[in-house]
């Protein structure tokens, strides 16, 4: 990593919170001290570097997914007709809403796909403000509501989607790793994504997924505009994206992590 390795107790922490002197000055302790680190994405190694991590002991390495929890729905899923009306697709959201999630960019980029006939259904899993940020957007009629669902049972709402779009802020640098991307993708759900942080890497635009330019509403409208219109192209897409999944799991993530507690035992021997 080619990261300004200079320690910094100014920056504000990965949310852009000010956090504590004290509690500043124990993280660099931490980080300074660990034989390891282990980041989900790039943009959180240059923050654990410049929070005092070694750049030698930073690895990067993205979140994976448990391919046997979350897995597409069957063409006959009894929740997905409970939660979505007949013939719509579902755009989703699930986790607890924040502002950084950009919901309000992903609602109107919904409302002109349906002023053009798209026949969207939103989706939403978990908590949040969401009738603010819906209001005069999406009408009721068109949105399905469902709490929070512990992880080893949420699996079968996140398959009850079509589309899973990442929201971003014009003044938002960077997304992190989110484990619901990953997690989306193996249920057979088309992520669209803005060009943020590690995202592009993640999902390869028009074969798995779609890119669009942080913020831009109108870029994200064009990308998810044929996946949701278009059900031949949303399949393709669909069944890219289950295979792309598939190539980390959590088992390998694992492996890796043994495999660098051996050569830290060793090299300390």
């Amino acid at each position: 990593l080619e990261l300004d390795a200079r320690p910094s107790l100014d920056d504000p922490d990965m949310r852009g919170h000010d956090a504590s002197a004290a509690l500043c000055r124990r993280e660099l302790e931490v980080l300074r001290c660990a034989r390891a680190v282990m980041c989900g994405s790039s943009q959180l190694a240059h923050y654990a570097i410049r929070r005092g991590a070694r750049p030698s002991r930073v690895l990067v390495q993205p979140n994976a997914v448990d391919s046997r929890r979350f897995r597409p729905r069957q063409s006959d899923d009894a929740l997905r007709r409970e939660l979505v009306p007949q013939g719509r697709v579902a755009l989703g959201f699930h986790g607890r809403l924040r502002p950084w999630h950009g919901l309000e960019l992903v609602a109107r980029a919904a409302s002109q796909l349906l002023r053009e006939g798209v026949d969207l259904h939103l989706l939403l899993v978990g908590e949040g403000e969401f009738d603010a940020v819906l209001a005069g957007l999406v009408p009721r009629e068109r949105v399905t509501r469902i709490g929070f669902h512990a992880h080893f049972d949420v699996a079968r709402a996140i398959a009850c989607f079509d589309v899973l779009a990442l929201g971003s802020l014009h003044d938002q640098p960077y997304y992190y790793s989110p484990m619901k991307l990953c997690e989306a993708m193996a249920c057979g759900v088309v992520p669209i994504v803005p060009r943020s942080g590690d995202l592009p890497s993640m999902v390869c635009d028009g074969i798995d997924g779609a890119c669009y330019t942080p913020g831009d509403l109108a870029d994200l409208v064009r990308a998810l505009r044929p996946i949701a219109a278009d059900a031949g192209v949303r399949g393709r897409v669909a069944a890219a994206a289950i295979e792309r999944s598939r190539c980390t799991s959590w088992r390998d993530v694992a492996r890796t992590v043994i495999g660098l507690l051996g050569d830290e035992r060793g090299s300390a021997a």
